[in-house]
Formats: structure tokens, sequence, C-alpha cells
């Protein structure tokens, strides 16, 4: 799940367990706003078990 696939991604730097309706926090640097969305759609979306970014 998330967990495991962090480490593999070095534009995210930390992870936050939360409780709530969000699950984890993630901080993360990138160089642009092309690599975020390349983030978001091309790693984080396609993660099992995340159902909102």
């Amino acid at each position: 799940m998330l967990s495991s696939a962090l480490p593999e991604r070095p534009a995210v730097m930390e992870r936050s367990l939360t409780t709530g309706e969000t699950n984890y926090l993630l901080r993360g640097m990138v160089p642009d706003v092309a690599s975020l969305e390349r983030l978001i759609v091309d790693f984080l979306a396609k993660v099992p078990g995340v159902s909102k970014i």
C-alpha cells in the first residue's frame, strides 16, 4: 500500500499518519507544477487504497 510504495519516491520527503478522514499527510518537494502533476497522476492516484488526493 502507500507506506510500502513511498520509499521509492524521492519527491516524498515526509509522511505522517493521521486520524480522521485523511489517513496520511505527505510533504514533498518537486521542481515545478508539471512534476507535481506527474507525482499525483502517475503515482499517487495509482496506489491501491488511495481514494482522495
